[in-house]
């Protein structure tokens, strides 16, 4: 039996909820109550109880505000940014959030240079991402500072507990937990990591809550910004003054609206893009320049893109490749961007940029990959680049403004844009936002 079959045989109700977790939400609006062993129903939403336990974590942690620390900051900072890292010195709690090039993982940094600047350098950082390629980012704004740098889900050992169940619990030993891209975390991935928090430990999340919410269910990150408001620091100011057409159109975007002079071409024309000629050079160029696509499959689908400027290249290149399954053992995770030598159609080897540095592998050793000259736009979150070529092909609509935006701020310098006449209208009035049951912000 099919998951669909298995669904639709169940209560109503519970079939229902269950097709609307597949669609990333918690919760459907009802006034009706029924009694139920399965569901349970809170002003005026009905839930499935097992999730409904699990999203009232999000209301259980207490966070609390001491005395303003008196510490010095770096004086080149904003005020808002010096701002944020008081508060982050002086609660248990913070939400930072930003649209792009507003100096979020700048301000991280400095972040953590004040805190063991106040508290002592004997204290126990983690600085994570739920992805491979984002904590990758990070790296060289820590890498003179001791800090745990590592994917969300290795820190967590999701990858040896995936369940949250009755096994024992083991909390971690940092007194401080900041997490960038926390609006890709899903609702289950959000609450283990409040259990394995330890007592008295410090939390920041930041994030940009217009981004695509997570692949799983829930969105506990816009969730926590509207039961924590005071928690909430926001930067506004935008660094970037070489982009101002893209930082334009990603604050459009945010009002539901669309620049008056936007361009935009129809159908799109690839030519491949130089990687260099050593391994080094080619992971270098890979945040150079991306093909994004809403869609995997299809002519304008990052499979058929990348099969097509893959088969333009002769004779000895480098080809990006992106890993799209879990291999803890060598430290390759889903979303690892890195480059595979090619020789007359035979691939030689391939090479990542991991915590240990460049490394190479045989192609025959590593888990799932694809050729990643063109990326959905769900891939690249956590990434930027500095050219970026968005494809938004009929069907993207589907995915709504949230993926609008998201595909816009991947870049950081240049933005070619390929959409047919009324496409990006036909995505300004969908949305991803999700029903969780708290009231939207």
């Amino acid at each position: 039996m099919s998951s669909d079959s298995f669904i639709k045989a169940m209560p109503s109700e519970v079939a229902e909820l269950m097709m609307c977790l597949k669609e990333g939400h918690t919760a459907i609006p009802s006034m009706v109550y029924k009694s139920s062993p399965y569901l349970h129903y809170e002003k005026g939403f009905v839930y499935l109880k097992s999730i409904f336990e699990m999203q009232q974590n999000l209301k259980n942690l207490n966070p609390i505000i001491g005395p303003p620390c008196t510490v010095d900051v770096n004086p080149s900072l904003l005020e808002e940014q010096k701002s944020a890292i008081l508060f982050a010195l002086s609660s248990s709690l913070m939400l930072l959030t930003g649209g792009p090039g507003t100096g979020k993982s700048f301000t991280i940094a400095e972040l953590i240079r004040s805190y063991f600047n106040y508290f002592g350098a004997s204290k126990l950082v983690a600085l994570t991402a739920p992805t491979g390629k984002a904590s990758q980012q990070l790296q060289p704004l820590v890498k003179d500072l001791p800090v745990k740098l590592s994917t969300l889900q290795r820190l967590l050992s999701i990858y040896e507990q995936p369940f949250i169940g009755a096994e024992e619990i083991v909390a971690l030993p940092f007194d401080l937990i900041i997490v960038d891209e926390a609006s890709m975390i899903d609702l289950p991935l959000m609450v283990r990591l409040f259990q394995k928090m330890k007592r008295g430990a410090k939390l920041v999340l930041v994030g940009d809550k217009d981004q695509l919410p997570p692949v799983g269910f829930g969105a506990p990150f816009i969730d926590l910004m509207k039961i924590y408001s005071t928690h909430v620091m926001r930067l506004t100011h935008y660094m970037r003054s070489n982009c101002a057409d893209i930082l334009e159109l990603a604050g459009a975007l945010r009002k539901d609206s669309l620049p008056q002079k936007l361009n935009s071409s129809w159908p799109p024309s690839f030519t491949a893009f130089d990687y260099g000629p050593s391994p080094e050079e080619s992971l270098m160029r890979q945040k150079e320049y991306r093909i994004l696509s809403p869609l995997v499959e299809g002519p304008y689908g990052s499979r058929q893109i990348s099969e097509k400027l893959f088969s333009l290249s002769k004779g000895h290149f480098y080809a990006p490749i992106i890993i799209t399954e879990n291999d803890l053992k060598q430290g390759l995770y889903n979303g690892h961007l890195g480059s595979l030598e090619v020789c007359d159609g035979r691939f030689i080897k391939a090479y990542f940029l991991t915590e240990m540095g460049i490394e190479s592998f045989f192609p025959q050793d590593l888990p799932d990959f694809e050729l990643a000259y063109a990326i959905t736009v769900h891939k690249s979150q956590g990434s930027e680049f500095d050219a970026v070529h968005f494809i938004i092909p009929p069907g993207s609509e589907r995915f709504g403004k949230e993926l609008l935006y998201t595909g816009v701020t991947r870049s950081k310098k240049k933005l070619t844009l390929s959409a047919p006449k009324g496409q990006l209208e036909l995505c300004l009035q969908a949305s991803q936002l999700r029903c969780t049951g708290f009231l939207t912000i």
